[in-house]
């Protein structure tokens, strides 16, 4: 207030002085509209489109994506990491070529889309994405689309009202040993659904029986799943495929207890041997799921750290990393990265103006300078897809 004050008492002397030596102001201009002139290059100043961009003055910062006109809803890299997928409420889905990660000027590939996207999820081959939308009503549509196609050509499949009359929260993809890839859809009530990669046959359907998902993360080899809901423990549940590829059972196999409130995000470690978990009850805890849940064992609790954050505030979202890097999103575009092994803070980023919607690693390290880094993919409701490297441990 006293630097504004300050700021408006300068303006008025120099239009006095000025106007004494017999020079206007500005022709046609008064005193007042001159102070609120400035008032409004101000605000510009640091709201609007001149504001410098102080998430890309960060040391972890990589590039900021441009061409997108809505807020990002999902991003997604391919499954050999050299493309990026995103998707956001222009009904747009973007394919960016990852071949230079710091080109400021980085090419994209532009598919327009009949419905609004909700997510993007990679799919079993590294030229196809599938696109969760929002369909009529509370529904919502899967596609499999081609990343080199263009508007007008057809998807591989397209499932519709894959989450039965509920409306679409997220979408992810894993690929498993025999090459073939599953789909986790995820609704904003209660309903989750796993479909084939190759056909959008819906393998199962179930109820997480949460009141309400949060979010839900599946292994990067499409085995296992989750879901974090209004309850304090978390279901794991397991996706059985022969050597084949060939659909056998979905069943659950173990739970995440040790929350004393709701948790918010939940996501799995590259390799499926660990999960971590964010709640309301102001901590994120790491699990070990290497037991033997044929025995009924649940995972073990390896960790337990406090978020850092205000009371009443939680991480929305997690997303595992390379060695024992985990990145989470804070309220407010905060991006926080964490260290699984001692539960420490290592970086904390202003990465965005609002809430992160949607974050992704890598499956691949990038050349970046003389080096290959572990890159992070985040998209936020300011309109902007911003690329980072992860911290050192």
């Amino acid at each position: 207030m006293r630097r504004k004050q300050a700021g408006r008492e300068q303006l008025s002397q120099r239009v006095q002085v000025e106007e004494a030596q017999g020079a206007p102001a500005k022709p046609g201009v008064s005193l007042k509209q001159l102070l609120k002139e400035s008032s409004r290059a101000a605000a510009k100043g640091k709201h609007g489109t001149g504001a410098p961009d102080k998430a890309a003055l960060h040391p972890l910062h990589v590039n900021t994506l441009k061409g997108h006109q809505g807020a990002i809803s999902g991003v997604a890299f391919s499954a050999d990491g050299a493309a990026l997928a995103t998707v956001c409420e222009d009904r747009a889905l973007r394919i960016y070529r990852m071949d230079d990660i710091a080109d400021p000027g980085l090419n994209f590939r532009r598919r327009n889309l009949l419905q609004t996207p909700v997510g993007v999820a990679a799919g079993d081959a590294p030229g196809q994405v599938a696109v969760l939308v929002e369909g009529r009503g509370d529904t919502a549509g899967v596609e499999m689309l081609g990343i080199g196609s263009g508007s007008g050509e057809a998807p591989a499949w397209a499932a519709a009202d894959v989450l039965r009359g509920q409306a679409p929260l997220c979408l992810c993809s894993g690929t498993g040993a025999s090459g073939r890839g599953v789909l986790l859809a995820a609704a904003a009530k209660t309903r989750l659904a796993v479909l084939d990669a190759r056909s959008g046959a819906v393998l199962a359907s179930l109820d997480s029986a949460g009141l309400v998902n949060h979010g839900a993360a599946l292994s990067a080899d499409g085995r296992l799943f989750a879901a974090a809901t209004f309850t304090a423990d978390v279901k794991v549940h397991e996706v059985k495929l022969n050597a084949g590829g060939d659909f056998i059972s979905c069943a659950k196999v173990m739970d995440l207890k040790g929350h004393k409130s709701q948790v918010q995000a939940v996501a799995f470690s590259p390799d499926g041997a660990q999960a971590a978990t964010a709640s309301r009850d102001g901590t994120w805890c790491v699990w070990g799921l290497g037991v033997r849940h044929w025995l009924q064992e649940d995972a073990k609790k390896v960790l337990q750290a406090g978020q850092g954050l205000p009371p009443g505030a939680c991480f929305q979202q997690l997303a595992f990393g390379p060695g024992s890097v985990v990145a989470a999103a804070a309220p407010g575009g905060e991006l926080h990265f964490l260290d699984t092994r001692s539960g420490h803070l290592l970086e904390v980023v202003d990465a965005h103006e609002g809430d992160i919607a949607c974050m992704q690693w890598s499956p691949v390290q990038h050349r970046l300078g003389g080096s290959r880094v572990a890159v992070l993919a985040t998209g936020a409701g300011d309109k902007r897809v911003r690329l980072w490297r992860a911290p050192r441990v």
